[in-house]
């Protein structure tokens, strides 16, 4: 049986995402099997990207 792992990515104005390490499918909710590659998972990354968006932010505002 495959196994992979949740990467959880954090968004600065939306919810957080869950992506699978295998078939790179993203859910609202992570579960024990990946919906799309049926992969056994287990906790994995966080990717907290919501830095990036602010980073953005500070220079159009110029903060």
């Amino acid at each position: 049986m495959k196994r992979g792992k949740w990467t959880r990515i954090s968004r600065l104005f939306a919810g957080d995402i869950y992506e699978c390490s295998l078939c790179k499918g993203r859910f609202s909710k992570p579960s024990s099997t990946c919906p799309k590659c049926k992969a056994s998972m287990t906790p994995g990354k966080y990717d907290p990207r919501w830095v990036d968006d602010m980073e953005f932010l500070d220079a159009i505002f110029d903060d």
